[in-house]
């Protein structure tokens, strides 16, 4: 889709200016933690892939600079909401964010799987899972059992369960 076929006429771009860019300049949340969002850096050394890629095309349409604001992870960039450091952000979609995030719909769907050594029937034995901290799986509601456990600066989410 070329800009040509995607424009705004000025009263919609006004008032999304005025929603996402306030202060005159687009502030954009990245998950660095998540590699098919952000796939590496530029020749100087700025974030680069999808969300970057977005962002920029985000700030072209409403005619604003774009400021990246990376984060460590999905869990940072969600607990930052009350700081006011981004306006926009890409993050999966979890109840437990949807308290204090407004979630468009998905722009993208990525599976994630669970993986084992093969023979292993990870859906009739005992055991655990383990999950980054704050990770999108980890906020799924689940009636197991949680733990949080630090292993050197990480911190995982544990959850128990009788029969994964």
């Amino acid at each position: 889709m070329s800009r040509a076929d995607f424009a705004l006429d000025p009263a919609t771009q006004q008032k999304m200016r005025a929603v996402l860019a306030a202060d005159g300049v687009l502030r954009v949340g990245l998950n660095m933690a998540n590699f098919l969002l952000v796939s590496g850096t530029d020749d100087h050394n700025n974030p680069a892939g999808l969300s970057p890629d977005l962002a920029q095309k985000m700030a072209e349409y409403l005619h604003v600079p774009c400021a990246l604001v990376p984060f460590k992870g999905p869990g940072e960039l969600a607990d930052a909401i009350d700081q006011d450091v981004w306006d926009l952000a890409n993050i999966a979609v979890e109840p437990e964010r949807a308290e204090t995030i407004a979630f468009s719909q998905p722009y993208i769907h990525i599976d994630a799987n669970f993986m084992t050594w093969k023979g292993v029937d990870i859906l009739n034995n005992d055991g655990e899972i383990i999950i980054e901290h704050s990770s999108n799986i980890s906020l799924f509601d689940s009636n197991e059992k949680k733990e949080e456990r630090k292993y050197g600066s990480s911190v995982l989410t544990i959850i128990k369960k009788a029969s994964l």
